[in-house]
């Protein structure tokens, strides 16, 4: 699996959403019409948020920590080539790094639903986002990785037909070369 093939802008899809959300915070201090822009989209999205909506989204963040718990584990306990080469190239740290920030951003959007009120609506939104641009990262990965799995394992395969063919083939000779020296033996004690 090689680094380049993960699209560059992928590692900094949290980074983005932190800094978008520290503006938004920033930018809602400092200047009155920005704060009523901020308003105005916080009721439309209080609006769209109803209360069932937003349990389902605190299920859904939960049930990805299990998945991805779930996915860890599996990659932590089998061994796969993809997860063979990522510790050879020593990349399993953006792996680890990838798996830990889709955690945590569920964790927090959980969290954060359960404690704390819907008073910053336009923060839910950003932690629902961030949530789902973590859900994406993680999916590409897992999918390079699977892609990485499936050609290797045909690679694998193939070579060990080659090396079965090949195996037959040395039988065969040593087969046909022991019918020769028992004719040869039988020959002889004529």
């Amino acid at each position: 699996m090689n680094k380049k093939k993960i699209p560059k802008f992928i590692p900094k899809i949290e980074l983005v959403f932190v800094f978008l959300i520290v503006s938004v915070f920033i930018l809602s201090k400092v200047s009155p019409s920005f704060m009523n822009l901020l308003n105005i989209t916080e009721v439309k999205l209080a609006n769209y948020f109803s209360s069932d909506r937003i349990s389902m989204i605190s299920n859904s963040a939960f049930i990805l920590i299990g998945v991805y718990a779930t996915i860890t584990a599996v990659f932590g306990s089998g061994k796969s080539m993809a997860t063979s080469k990522l510790s050879k190239k020593d990349l399993n740290g953006d792996f680890i790094t990838c798996i830990s920030f889709s955690m945590i951003s569920s964790l927090i959007l959980g969290f954060y639903i359960i404690f704390l009120d819907d008073k910053y609506i336009y923060l839910l939104f950003c932690l629902i986002i961030w949530t789902i641009s973590s859900l994406i990262r993680f999916l590409i990965i897992i999918l390079l990785m699977y892609s990485y799995n499936v050609k290797t394992f045909k690679k694998i395969d193939r070579q060990e037909k080659e090396n079965y063919e090949n195996m037959m083939d040395v039988l065969t000779e040593i087969s046909i070369e022991l019918k020769r020296i028992k004719n040869i033996i039988k020959d002889e004690e004529k």
